[in-house]
This record gives C-alpha cells, structure tokens and sequence, in this order.
C-alpha cells in the first residue's frame, strides 16, 4: 500500500471512536484487505454506522468473513464492496447476501 493510505488508515483506526456522529464511511480505493476490513470490522464505533463503502480495494473471502460474522454491523443500511480487484467465489457472495441481504452492493 502506498505511504499516504497507510496513514490514513491509522488516522481513521484512532479517530473512529472520537468521531460520534460519523454515519458513512468512505474507503474506496484505499487499498484495504482482509486483514484490514478484519481490523475495521472489530472497532467498536462501526456500530454506528449506517453505511459502509469497500468498493475499489483488494478484499477476498477472509474479509467478506470478517464482515459477515462482526456483530459491530449490524445498524448497516449499505455496504459496497463493488469492483474489488479480488473476485470472490460464490460462496462468499451467499455468505455476504445471508448476512446483509439487499443492503448489500457486489
């Protein structure tokens, strides 16, 4: 990842729980992955968020598992992860429309 997004990131990760009127979150093209959106998925203030954008990242099967299984995500009225450089198989795709069924863009 480039230097000036992996900054960013961290300014995010330190921010988000300072941030409470945060609602939507923009990360498109960051270069995030799995372990990443595991990371994100686990931070306490996504709870708030009523939408997410992954869209233009590098997110496979791992991530789409750490998305679905974060309890954290639950208030998601849209979560985009279109266009990631990563195709995921189907299953991960079903596994995605269990958890967030149309709220979620693939």
């Amino acid at each position: 990842p480039s230097r000036t997004a992996t900054v960013t990131r961290k300014l995010l990760w330190r921010l988000g729980a300072n941030m409470p009127a945060l609602r939507e979150l923009c990360l498109t093209a960051m270069e995030l992955k799995c372990a990443e959106v595991s990371g994100l998925a686990g931070q306490p203030w996504v709870a708030k968020l009523r939408k997410l954008d992954l869209s233009s990242n590098e997110i496979g099967a791992a991530g789409v598992r750490a998305l679905c299984v974060s309890k954290r995500l639950a208030n998601l009225e849209e979560l985009d992860l279109r266009d990631n450089i990563i195709e995921l198989p189907a299953a991960a795709k079903r596994e995605l429309k269990a958890r967030f069924g149309k709220r979620v863009l693939l």
